[in-house]
């Protein structure tokens, strides 16, 4: 089920959007938001880190290690890592940024939840 943040997110909350992604209410005006449904993972995260996951991004935004950790991952840890295997590139910048990691970890958890069916995430959400 997707998060939605508005006034009415609680409400919001409890509908069936988990498919077509997450209904935003800003004022008297319906603005629709379906990240997951954009056919391609980075328009995925980048649609969620602006929308249902801005809370997150700019908790990260706030954090230098965390734009460092997100600079990093962005470069393969400076090439030292090959880009097939995030898991060895997380290591990498996380050991070069280590006071960023949790409010990456936050940030990425959101937008993988967000984008899920898109980027094939089966994580708990």
């Amino acid at each position: 089920m997707a998060r939605c943040r508005s006034r009415l997110g609680a409400y919001l909350a409890a509908l069936p959007f988990g498919l077509l992604g997450c209904t935003a209410i800003l004022g008297d005006d319906y603005e629709v938001q379906y990240c997951d449904d954009l056919g391609n993972c980075d328009k995925c995260t980048k649609c969620a880190r602006s929308g249902q996951c801005a809370q997150e991004q700019n908790t990260c935004n706030a954090n230098p290690s965390c734009g460092g950790m997100l600079d990093c991952m962005r470069t393969n840890c400076g090439g030292k890592c090959p880009p097939e295997v995030p898991d060895k590139c997380e290591d990498c910048c996380r050991n070069e940024n280590p006071q960023g990691w949790d409010a990456y970890v936050v940030l990425m958890h959101c937008s993988r939840c967000e984008c899920r069916d898109t980027c094939n995430y089966d994580g708990k959400c």
